[in-house]
């Protein structure tokens, strides 16, 4: 590695001490990064930086702000996906799911409406009925019957082996269209062969379009834990967002009768597209015969 700025090849990983004025607040850790040691500059290294902007952003959420983890929190005990919660607040998605993950903090803006909602969840009312004029009669009826002010229950029944099955099928990096897909896949397997369901998940039939309701509530969980990475792909000129697991899963943590079927539909998948995957399951039995939840 070359300093950009003397050329010199002394650059070596080191811990640093950081001071940052971050939104005229001084925030101050220490991380690895790679540092010249003829200028003692920092050589931009895309993994270390990154890493080292995250703690950043952690450590001023946490006092000044409000930390990723409430965010995701008091989404979750309103009951609004990542799609309608942002919608009321005024973001678009991708910021929000960049709010959950610590990729970036909100703006002044947002983060009051955010703190509004979690000193006093029924604010949510307030700040819907504020922009009511914005909804369709049908859309402003949905996201009211969505939003549950009472205590939540949790996301999903069998989370630890949701959460190693999506591991498992995001080793390498994959879409999170495909791992819904694979998920699908090998509920359906299992269900034809054994007679009863692996995650008790809910698949629906979205326009011809495979979804899995709490998805993305559980990815946000697992990139909060640090066990998977969201990564964003923007060549071509085309959006692309993969999953990918940071950590090795242990076989023995399966059942190997669950095993010995997510193994197999991982294995005839590793080769096809996002699409061909999708197309796979466009042609199931059960997929087909539903127009909403699909039941095995």
């Amino acid at each position: 590695m070359i300093c950009p700025k003397c050329k010199s090849i002394n650059v070596r990983e080191e811990k640093h001490h950081h001071v940052v004025n971050l939104k005229n607040h001084i925030i101050e850790f220490d991380a690895p990064r790679m540092i010249c040691h003829d200028c003692k500059n920092i050589v931009p290294e895309k993994e270390l930086d990154f890493n080292a902007e995250i703690i950043q952003n952690d450590l001023y959420s946490a006092k000044y702000g409000i930390p990723k983890e409430d965010i995701v929190l008091m989404r979750k005990k309103l009951n609004l996906s990542q799609e309608l919660f942002a919608r009321i607040i005024g973001c678009a998605k991708k910021t929000l799911v960049s709010y959950e993950v610590g990729y970036s903090i909100p703006n002044d803006i947002y983060m009051g409406v955010l703190k509004l909602i979690r000193a006093d969840n029924k604010m949510i009312l307030e700040i819907l009925n504020a922009n009511k004029d914005g909804y369709t009669k049908e859309e402003y009826n949905k996201i009211l019957n969505r939003i549950n002010l009472k205590d939540s229950k949790s996301i999903v029944s069998n989370e630890e082996l949701i959460n190693n099955m999506i591991l498992y099928f995001a080793e390498n990096g994959v879409s999170k269209t495909k791992v819904m897909c694979l998920l699908f896949l090998s509920e359906y397997e299992y269900f034809k062969k054994y007679h009863k369901l692996l995650t008790n998940l809910d698949y629906i039939n979205n326009a011809n379009y495979l979804n899995i309701f709490t998805f993305e509530d559980i990815v946000i969980n697992l990139i909060n834990n640090r066990k998977l990475s969201l990564i964003y792909d923007v060549s071509l000129n085309k959006e692309m967002c993969y999953i990918k697991s940071n950590e090795v899963i242990d076989m023995t943590a399966f059942d190997p009768n669950v095993f010995a079927i997510i193994e197999d539909i991982k294995k005839n998948h590793k080769l096809l597209s996002v699409e061909q995957t999708l197309k796979t399951v466009k042609n199931n039995e059960v997929f087909k015969n539903s127009n909403n939840k699909i039941t095995f």
